[in-house]
């Protein structure tokens, strides 16, 4: 499966305050110079909070498809079927990032490659799948190397016993392991203005204050970290620095899930581009 076609460390998206038009070209920069900021009167209204910043995110790893006749055969037995609900678990690596490298002609081979390690139920890796952007298969070869075998994870649940009491039973299960690697547009191309055009934000993210974070009076700012694809869509979004506080981090994450852009662009042509973004939280 081929994916859209750009990363690096210190691109910085120009954010704008919601209620000002979307368009804002992303800048490099090494700093840090405006917050998307998230209030509590924002949370109040369940709808948008003020947005002083532009980010990018969210891991969207499209899934195999199983082969139909295995499929159907895997729908024969209940016993299947709760195969199927174990291998369901996923567990997600913290993405990869790396300035890609030029053809002949100078031009960024950047994508994204995509690594699903399937484990049974003591960890050991069974089965293998990848897919890879064609840019990107020679690059993405370089950092396959990965572990075949993981700690193993556990499913627990009530049961009662036979004296009646309520008892938690846990019991090892299958899982998947998924590694992404993106190879996007180095910070020495991308300032070369006469041949690379930044991504433009065009729909904001849309952060929202988690009630539970609320109520315990926690605040922070967590710095987001993502890949713009030439879909113009996010993907990896991941914490590169936390806010001090897991549910905020993770809600920061999940906000960019809305944002689209106009591509970055490179001699006319669409490259993949990591954008670095703080979230501040704030009662």
């Amino acid at each position: 499966m081929m994916f859209p076609k750009p990363f690096f460390r210190n691109v910085i998206p120009h954010l704008c305050p919601e209620g000002v038009q979307a368009g804002t070209a992303f800048h490099y920069t090494g700093r840090l110079r405006k917050l998307f900021s998230v209030t509590k009167e924002s949370k109040n209204t369940m709808s948008r909070p003020l947005i002083l910043l532009s980010a990018a995110l969210l891991l969207a790893a499209p899934a195999v498809q199983a082969a139909p006749k295995a499929e159907k055969a895997a729908k024969k037995t209940p016993a299947a079927a709760a195969g199927r609900q174990d291998a369901e678990e996923t567990v997600l690596l913290p993405p990869v990032f790396r300035d890609a490298e030029t053809d002949k002609t100078g031009f960024p081979q950047t994508g994204r490659a995509i690594w699903r390690l399937h484990a049974d139920a003591n960890g050991k890796v069974v089965r293998r799948e990848q897919e890879t952007d064609r840019a990107v298969a020679k690059q993405a070869a370089a950092i396959g190397n990965l572990p075949q075998e993981f700690p193993p994870r556990e499913r627990c649940g009530e049961r009662q016993s036979q004296s009646g009491a309520s008892e938690t039973v846990c019991r090892k299960v299958p899982f998947t392991v998924v590694q992404e690697a993106y190879f996007v547009i180095p910070q020495n191309l991308a300032a070369d203005k006469t041949q690379f055009a930044e991504a433009v934000q065009t729909v904001p993210p849309r952060p929202v204050y988690p009630p539970l974070s609320m109520e315990n009076g926690e605040e922070g700012t967590s710095v987001v970290r993502a890949a713009v694809a030439p879909d113009g869509r996010a993907y990896g979004a991941h914490t590169e620095k936390s806010s001090g506080h897991r549910l905020l981090d993770r809600f920061a994450v999940k906000g960019m899930d809305a944002a689209r852009f106009q591509p970055a662009r490179y001699r006319g042509k669409p490259v993949w581009q990591a954008v670095v973004a703080p979230i501040a939280f704030r009662l």
